[in-house]
């Protein structure tokens, strides 16, 4: 069982909840993680002649057990100057995902959506736990109307990965209710509530920082976004805030998440502006590079299976080719080398799709698929194989028109 130890501190100064929490973790610090401590940790010491203005959370790192005890504590302005660390939870006021409907509609539901995606892009994306306290209860009166906002409550904090504490579900509950909750909340897989964009598909994190916003604008230069990341390697870019903006400028929608093309900036800026209801100090923008397993025309690429018990393993040579080539060749010949031997596969003609990643990839019309598998590869050595050569064997007249 997890423990949560609270405490109030409205009434308190910066100094006495130093102390309070300092004595506490001290006494307490012998036991384990399952105790967690909730409160207010980012007040600081507002006069100018006390030197020592350091926050609440600094107080308990260095006092006994302090280092890795986890703490619970409502998100702030000051997260990110005072910053917060691995041992650290995000406390969400769930009064502040309710809606407030005559019926829940389909239009509650996406109200719903969108207050949870906010929290997810604030905290849960940057690799902060969030946990809902006092989760939001509805004014419905009619019982089936409070099942169907249970049922979306609980699968939207469930999808996002946030646990959510539900302490009480209102004077106008029902029983089936509550159940009906509860059993969503445990039966729902993770995943996510921000939509996928396709131009996100096949690529890796090149990097990643903020642009800062005043007074709801902010810009950075495409070099500075850059860094040492190529522009040629750049598929895109992601922009996630925990409130609503958009590309200054632009007729899209205010949104939680923009993906766009370096193509498409002008003046070799990123300009960004917040939504008037936005309280975002910050837009994060992540360079995201192309894949280096993804299919391309003319290039071959080998994919590796995951060894068996017997630590061996299949490989398969991939390379995307024309079609009317593939068409007129008799077959597809494969020179594998490994450490420096040679290797000649000679496989049938051409694919119309492939499996990449879980996924079937069909190319364009004009292009096809050829592929040889080499089996039994141990693990030790199929780093060192390559492929030197993938032709099409063509006959004698072929070669001659």
């Amino acid at each position: 069982m997890y423990v949560v130890l609270s405490l109030d501190a409205e009434k308190t100064t910066a100094q006495e909840t130093k102390a309070v929490w300092s004595q506490i973790e001290e006494y307490l610090g012998d036991y384990d993680r399952k105790l967690v401590f909730e409160g207010d940790f980012f007040i600081v010491d507002e006069k100018p002649a006390d030197k020592d203005n350091k926050s609440v959370i600094e107080t308990i790192r260095v006092a006994n057990g302090g280092k890795d005890r986890i703490l619970m504590t409502s998100p702030a302005q000051q997260w990110s100057t005072v910053g917060f660390d691995s041992n650290m939870i995000a406390l969400i006021d769930g009064s502040s995902l309710t809606v407030k409907d005559k019926s829940f509609t389909d239009d509650s539901a996406q109200q719903l959506a969108d207050k949870f995606a906010a929290v997810e892009v604030g905290f849960i994306s940057e690799g902060v736990p969030v946990c809902i306290a006092g989760a939001a209860e509805s004014s419905f009166a009619k019982a089936e109307e409070n099942e169907k906002w249970a049922e979306s409550y609980a699968s939207s904090a469930k999808k996002i990965g946030a646990s959510a504490v539900f302490d009480k579900l209102g004077d106008k509950q029902t029983d089936t209710a509550a159940a009906k909750l509860f059993k969503t909340y445990n039966d729902t897989a993770s995943g996510t509530l921000l939509a996928y964009d396709k131009a996100e598909d096949n690529t890796n994190l090149g990097s990643c920082g903020y642009i800062s916003l005043t007074s709801g604008k902010g810009s950075i230069k495409v070099s500075d976004l850059l860094g040492d990341t190529e522009k040629k390697t750049v598929k895109c870019v992601r922009l996630t805030a925990c409130g609503g903006f958009k590309i200054d400028g632009s007729d899209s929608d205010y949104a939680l998440k923009q993906v766009i093309d370096l193509n498409d900036i002008s003046d070799d800026k990123i300009s960004v502006v917040s939504s008037k209801e936005s309280t975002a100090t910050w837009v994060k923008y992540e360079i995201l590079t192309k894949d280096g397993s993804t299919i391309e025309p003319d290039v071959s690429y080998l994919q590796f299976t995951d060894p068996d018990e017997s630590g061996l393993c299949n490989v398969r040579a991939v390379k995307m080719v024309k079609y009317e080539d593939a068409a007129k060749a008799n077959s597809v010949k494969f020179t594998f080398d490994l450490s420096g031997q040679k290797a000649v596969v000679n496989s049938g003609k051409y694919y119309r799709s492939i499996s990449a990643k879980g996924e079937i990839i069909e190319p364009d019309e004009d292009y096809v698929f050829v592929a040889a598998v080499v089996t039994g590869v141990p693990e030790a050595t199929a780093g060192s194989l390559s492929i030197s050569e993938i032709e099409l064997v063509f006959s004698e007249s072929d070669k001659e028109q």
